[in-house]
């Protein structure tokens, strides 16, 4: 098998000052760029792109990593793990997919892998071009480590987000697993973690919480079930979240006695996600604690 070996350079050819690559140009031979296009860069280029200083021979990272933007890659309340990586800790998928714009994937590379079933490590955007590629967008991705889905999404403004969606399976965890998605807009060819505040309540990461099961007994001590389906809606200007709400009466085949679907905006103020109260809490608070 052909070996593929990218060329880092300092500079690539001339473009204007305000569209220059966030990282040096890391470029494949020309008659290779179809080829790479498909994805079929080796894992261990990939991962030599995404994390300089990369051992391809022992396929471990460096000490105190930085990206291709020279950005320490330090993951929250962990250390990163002295491990070889494999292909299994490279994710792929989808950039902005225009007519008249150069073809780009998202590629992210899960340096760590926590109990708690999320994975972290940099995420890029990449563009190809008849020359090679180009990092157009750079960050450290927090994301589900199970069947992960990248994608690329246009917001207002020329805007970007990248959302991560997958399954956070934490240790002994029996299927299903949760799912969610993560979401991080692309500024400055930067990929940035923003908080996301609902209603009242605190802060906190930038995440949604797609799927939600609780299971209790009613007041006549019939089994019931409450769940949630929740979606982005990414259509129109302003993201919206749309969910479906259920209650459920279980004492054999569970039957819907209450169906409810809400939408609410999502807008992205400064750095800051806001969105109105989740109607979940409020229905999860009624009819699991309904008092005396």
């Amino acid at each position: 098998m052909r070996t593929i070996l990218p060329l880092l350079l300092l500079a690539c050819r001339p473009v204007e000052a305000t569209d220059l690559p966030i990282c040096p140009a890391q470029l494949v031979a020309a008659d290779q760029a179809a080829e790479a296009d498909t994805r079929q860069l080796p894992a261990d280029v990939w991962l030599a792109i995404l994390v300089p200083g990369f051992d391809r021979t022992t396929r471990t990272i460096p000490d105190a990593p930085k990206d291709c933007a020279r950005t320490p890659l330090v993951p929250p309340d962990h250390t990163l793990p002295a491990r070889p990586l494999t292909d299994d800790d490279l994710a792929f998928g989808t950039g902005a997919q225009t007519p008249d714009a150069a073809p780009e994937l998202l590629v992210w590379a899960k340096l760590l892998k926590t109990e708690k079933g999320r994975a972290y490590g940099p995420v890029a955007l990449i563009r190809w071009s008849a020359r090679g590629l180009e990092v157009r967008g750079i960050g450290a991705l927090h994301a589900p480590a199970r069947r992960v889905r990248l994608h690329l999404e246009p917001l207002a403004d020329d805007q970007h987000l990248l959302v991560a969606e997958g399954e956070t399976c934490p240790q002994d965890h029996p299927p299903p697993c949760p799912r969610e998605a993560v979401l991080m807009p692309l500024r400055a060819q930067r990929f940035e973690p923003f908080e996301l505040v609902e209603g009242t309540r605190p802060p906190r990461d930038a995440r949604l919480l797609l799927d939600e099961r609780h299971d209790f007994t009613g007041p006549t001590g019939t089994p019931r079930r409450l769940e949630i389906h929740r979606r982005l809606d990414l259509r129109s200007a302003t993201p919206e979240i749309r969910a479906t709400i259920r209650l459920r009466d279980c004492p054999r085949d569970c039957t819907d006695s209450l169906a409810l679907d809400d939408s609410r905006p999502l807008e992205l103020i400064d750095h800051t996600w806001v969105a109105p109260e989740d109607p979940w809490l409020a229905l999860l608070a009624t009819h699991t604690n309904p008092g005396p």
